[in-house]
């Protein structure tokens, strides 16, 4: 399955080629701080929610936890 991704203002949006569309806004400034690691470099960034989780693993088949870096 094929995801596409665009900015939109402030919020994130993702896309099927079927139509599905998901609008993520930036999390808030209290959302959970997760570890992650990014092209070998261990970061911090903010969890976008339960919602974005929920829609990305249905869609693609396994499960998906989408943050999001700090600018």
């Amino acid at each position: 399955t094929q995801v596409a991704a665009r900015v939109e203002g402030e919020d994130l949006e993702l896309s099927t080629p079927g139509g599905t569309v998901l609008h993520v806004p930036p999390p808030s400034a209290d959302a959970e701080a997760v570890p992650v690691r990014i092209w070998g470099d261990d970061v911090r960034a903010r969890a976008a929610g339960g919602e974005a989780d929920r829609w990305l693993s249905d869609t693609l088949g396994f499960p998906c936890r989408l943050v999001r870096l700090d600018p």
